[in-house]
C-alpha cells in the first residue's frame, strides 16, 4: 500500500511543447535522475489526474522509477488548440514523443489507457527508445494485416511528418 509520503510525492511540471509551441502539463512521481523511465497517457476525456492510484505505487519501496503523466493537448491543466485547430490523434503521437524528446529519455516504457493505450501502440511502432508498453482498455485502428501494420503505420508517419513540416515552413 502506497504512503501517505508517497501519494504527495510528486510536482506538476510544465513543458513548451517543441512541436506545437503549445503548454504541455505534467505530473512526475519519482526523482526524474531515477533510471527507470515511464510516461503515462491518459484516456478521451480524461487528464493526468487518471494516474493518481498508480503512481504513488511506483515510488514506494525504493523503487527507481520517473513516471511522468501528460496531459495531452486541450485535457487538464495543458494549453488547447486555437479555434479551429482541430485535435488529430496523430498529432498527440508528435506531442508524447517530442515530451520524451525535451526530457532527454534514452530509453522509455508507455502506460497507455483508452485512447493513450492507442497512442501507445503507435509510438511503440516508430520510436525505438519504447522498451515495453501497458495498454490498459486500449484498442487501436488497423490498416493493414498484423504483421504489417507497424512498417505501414511508421511510414505513413513519416510522410505526415514530412508534409506537416513543409507546410509550416512555406
Amino acid at each position: 500500500m502506497a504512503s501517505e509520503e508517497s501519494k504527495q510525492f510528486y510536482q506538476i511540471k510544465s513543458f513548451i511543447s517543441q512541436v506545437s509551441g503549445l503548454t504541455i502539463s505534467t505530473k512526475i512521481w519519482g526523482k526524474e535522475e531515477n533510471k527507470v523511465k515511464i510516461i503515462g497517457i491518459h484516456g478521451w476525456l480524461d487528464n493526468v489526474a487518471s494516474w493518481d492510484n498508480l503512481g504513488p505505487y511506483l515510488v514506494t519501496n525504493d523503487c527507481s522509477f520517473c513516471f511522468v503523466c501528460l496531459d495531452l493537448p486541450g485535457h487538464g491543466r495543458s494549453s488547447h488548440h486555437p479555434k479551429g485547430w482541430p485535435y488529430h490523434f496523430v498529432d498527440y503521437i508528435s506531442e508524447v514523443i517530442g515530451l520524451v524528446d525535451l526530457l532527454g529519455w534514452e530509453s522509455y516504457s508507455i502506460i497507455g489507457h483508452s485512447l493513450g493505450g492507442a497512442i501507445a501502440t503507435y509510438i511503440c511502432s516508430i520510436d525505438e527508445r519504447v522498451k515495453c508498453a501497458v495498454l490498459v482498455e486500449a484498442l487501436g485502428p488497423w490498416i493493414a494485416p498484423a504483421e504489417e501494420q507497424f512498417r505501414v503505420f511508421k511510414e505513413g508517419f513519416n510522410l505526415y511528418k514530412n508534409l506537416d513540416n513543409n507546410n509550416h515552413n512555406n
